[in-house]
């Protein structure tokens, strides 16, 4: 597997992710959700289609990018 580099240092990278906290659940994955969605009753969880989402951090300089998967 390639090492991924940091865009603004080239410093390695290291995959984690950024924990959800609202729902304190910290163990999951922050999940993207497509803009326009309208819930006009009580939301269950077949009513989303979610995307996980991969953050990668600089060891170097702390810089994050995150990624859809």
């Amino acid at each position: 597997m390639e090492t991924k580099k940091c865009p603004k240092c080239e410093g390695g990278m290291e995959e984690g992710f950024i924990p959800d906290y609202l729902n304190l659940m910290w163990d999951q994955k922050g999940t993207w959700k497509k803009s326009g969605q309208k819930i006009i009753r009580k939301a269950t969880p077949e009513d989303y289609h979610d995307t996980k989402v991969v953050t990668f951090r600089c060891k170097s300089c702390g810089f994050l990018e995150s990624y859809a998967k």
